[in-house]
């Protein structure tokens, strides 16, 4: 990997990822993870942790590459709107995000909820009837990922872990609207119907 190339994932690393909105999302997350299950010991946290913060990275630098036609119209100043050769950040994903569900073997349940949340966001971010979505559509039904993390991170089925992640993603929508102004301004309609498909997937995940 040339130099050029690793100070552009250096920029990209410390204007999108280690920044205020992400370490809380991160610190959420984990405490999401011990509301909805009983407190592991204090190695299993730590591994749960680091296991976390990967995952909020690689996904939300594919969410990112997905994003670039509208970041390049709206947000033209970040990293990968002006990048002029986006193959390493490509190939981080697209290894790295495999490679994390490895982490999670022996237990194969949790395996596949994370092989079916790639496949998921994989749809949304490219597949043809996906691309018929609003963006606002499309950026409800992507927050459920966080939910599903809440799960993938060791929190089993539960009416304790169903309601920790119906709040999670209820505290999730109402940041994301508030924080963007394109959500605001968006017909409630397909959004409303994203955010009931978001919090019946995540009750199907926690109470099967």
């Amino acid at each position: 990997m040339s130099n050029f190339a690793l100070a552009e994932l250096g920029r990209y690393a410390r204007t999108r990822l280690v920044c205020r909105r992400v370490v809380a999302l991160w610190l959420l997350l984990i405490g999401a993870l011990l509301a909805a299950a009983p407190v592991p010991p204090l190695g299993s946290v730590l591994a749960e942790a680091g296991f976390l913060g990967l995952a909020i990275a690689l996904l939300r630098l594919w969410d990112d590459l997905a994003d670039l036609p509208h970041d390049r119209a709206k947000h033209p100043h970040r990293v990968l709107a002006t990048s002029s050769n986006l193959t390493c950040f490509r190939a981080l994903a697209g290894i790295g995000l495999p490679l994390l569900g490895l982490a999670l073997l022996p237990d194969l349940r949790r395996v596949v909820v994370y092989g079916a949340l790639l496949g998921i966001l994989a749809w949304l971010y490219h597949g043809r009837m996906a691309a018929d979505l609003s963006r606002p559509a499309r950026t409800y039904l992507v927050l459920v990922k966080y939910p599903v993390l809440v799960f993938v991170g060791g929190a089993g089925p539960s009416a304790r872990a169903l309601l920790v992640g119906l709040v999670f993603y209820g505290l999730l929508c109402i940041h994301e609207w508030h924080d963007d102004q394109e959500l605001q301004a968006a017909s409630s309609g397909q959004a409303g119907l994203a955010v009931g498909v978001g919090s019946v997937i995540i009750a199907l995940l926690f109470l099967t």
